[in-house]
């Protein structure tokens, strides 16, 4: 099992270090994450997790792509 964090990253900065040496530092924005897709040995072949970060586009922006439609609805137990 891999273990991960999944984050945007904000900026740069810099900290000092106890002995007063500046260290170079990148600041994440790391949440919670949604699965929006599970695939299975049985059905797919191979074990796989699609997750989701941040926002979620807007309708009109998700328009176009179906196939992201789908794998929500199906994440979210809609059929479609």
């Amino acid at each position: 099992m891999s273990k991960f964090i999944l984050a945007e990253k904000l900026n740069m900065s810099q900290m000092f270090a106890a002995d007063g040496k500046v260290v170079p530092v990148t600041v994440l924005k790391a949440g919670p994450v949604k699965v929006t897709q599970v695939r299975t040995q049985d059905k797919d072949k191979y074990q796989a997790v699609q997750v989701g970060f941040g926002k979620e586009k807007s309708e009109q922006s998700r328009r176009g792509t179906y196939q992201g439609i789908g794998q929500l609805c199906q994440a979210r137990g809609i059929s479609g």
